[in-house]
């Protein structure tokens, strides 16, 4: 036990996601453990536990895990997007792809458009890539950064139209 705060979830959290990220699984199991014992439900503990097995190779757990925090908190970003990327992984990157919609719209992090993106262009879908990034950028008040990777998705797809469209009102707006 922690001396002086035996009963402190939050600080066995943070053990446990240190012992997790140490590799140290049953460390880390037997703290998520304390966790559920002393704050049954903390979300936290269910993400962290959701990534602890995921690192251990079992995807299933992983997955029911996550469907538990996403039932509970339907716009948790970064669930979404572990979620996602087990979506991938399995074949279906449809719902994976639902599942980044979701984090983008719910978080102003960037990261989560940019994987949505990247997640669309890797499966073929190079239009609706630029156009969730374009989405993100125009939500967020113009980003530069989202921008330049729709660009980059248009030329890397041979949209050499669709490339000099964007360049010319990146142009402009200069």
């Amino acid at each position: 036990a922690l001396k002086g705060s035996p009963n402190d979830a939050d600080l066995f959290l943070r053990r446990a996601e240190l012992h997790r990220m140490h590799r140290d699984w049953d460390a880390a199991e037997r703290d998520y453990a304390q966790v559920n014992r002393l704050a049954p439900g903390l979300e936290g503990a269910k993400l962290g536990l959701a990534e602890l097995r995921l690192a251990q190779g079992r995807e299933e757990d992983a997955l029911q895990l996550l469907d538990e925090v996403l039932e509970k908190c339907p716009t948790h970003a970064f669930a979404r997007s572990l979620r996602a990327a087990l979506r991938e992984k399995r074949g279906d990157w449809k719902l994976a792809d639902e599942d980044l919609a979701a984090a983008t719209e719910a978080s102003p992090e960037l990261h989560y458009a940019t994987k949505r993106a990247d997640l669309l262009e890797r499966h073929g879908q190079a239009e609706a890539a630029a156009r969730c990034l374009d989405e993100a950028s125009i939500a967020r008040g113009g980003v530069p950064l989202l921008e330049q990777q729709a660009l980059t998705i248009e030329e890397r797809a041979g949209r050499t139209g669709a490339a000099l469209r964007r360049l010319d009102g990146l142009i402009a707006r200069e």
